[in-house]
């Protein structure tokens, strides 16, 4: 337990697939004084708050009377509400400004970044989910991939291998990925993307890709089209000036959306 005096709040937000915050405090001033931990979360788009506290035992006066003038449950909105400020206050989203809205964000390392998207496939839902499964369909539609195979397959997950061109001054890109299918109870499909950095040994000739997460939900919006919410954490050089970033985060995904409109 922390014991000095005078402590700062701290406040720490993690977003996970770009729709939920967790939101992590704690404040503490001396073990006969205040003493209050707590954790707020945020989930999906109806801002929905759980939130649990642990006020200690010999309270100061104040506290008390304050107790019983508000109650408990007005306490538990005021910090929900608060919770909820600091993580909107730390997102930080960048516009791309392209023709689909594409946003991205540096996260606090520096060298790891996250984009976010939904956009629509003329496709029906099924041709779609064979097209994001199909390894070998990889270099029609992923932005400058120039190799794809798939390594192991079955009928909910499997493993590819990619290799993405990089600028003629670095290595091209090597990257193993697991990918994983799960069939929501809406009738919507999700499928998550996992790198995996040590399934093979390295190849001095690539740049292995050790960072990468992606998650695609697609939920069927009639006969011929497809809705796909779309968000992605990838690592990758820190420091990248702006239009190097645009390339990297803006222009990459937005022609993969354009390549994946225009197969058969």
């Amino acid at each position: 337990m922390n014991t000095k005096k005078n402590v700062i709040p701290q406040v720490r937000t993690i977003t996970r697939y770009g729709t939920g915050s967790v939101i992590l405090f704690n404040y503490a001033e001396s073990p006969t004084e205040t003493i209050l931990e707590g954790d707020s979360v945020q989930t999906g788009s109806h801002d929905t708050f759980l939130s649990r506290f642990a006020l200690s035992y010999g309270m100061t006066n104040w506290i008390n009377k304050f107790s019983y003038s508000i109650h408990f449950k007005h306490i538990i909105a005021i910090v929900a509400m608060f919770a909820s400020f600091c993580a909107n206050a730390q997102e930080n989203w960048h516009n791309c400004n392209c023709d689909t809205p594409i946003y991205y964000r540096i996260c606090e390392s520096g060298k790891d970044y996250q984009v976010k998207c939904k956009f629509l496939i003329n496709k029906p839902l099924d041709k779609c989910i064979d097209i994001f499964c199909n390894a070998e369909n990889h270099t029609k539609w992923i932005y400058n991939c120039i190799e794809s195979r798939t390594l192991k397959t079955d009928s909910t997950s499997g493993i590819f291998r990619n290799i993405i061109e990089a600028p003629f001054f670095m290595k091209d890109r090597e990257a193993f990925v697991e990918y994983k299918v799960t069939h929501n109870d809406d009738g919507s499909i999700t499928i998550t993307n996992i790198c995996l950095p040590d399934y093979r040994p390295r190849n001095d000739k690539y740049e292995r890709i050790t960072r990468l997460k992606a998650t695609y939900i697609f939920s069927s919006k009639g006969k011929n089209s497809t809705e796909v919410d779309y968000f992605t954490e990838t690592g990758g050089p820190a420091n990248l000036p702006d239009f190097l970033l645009h390339i990297f985060l803006c222009k990459s995904t937005m022609q993969t959306i354009e390549n994946l409109n225009k197969m058969n």
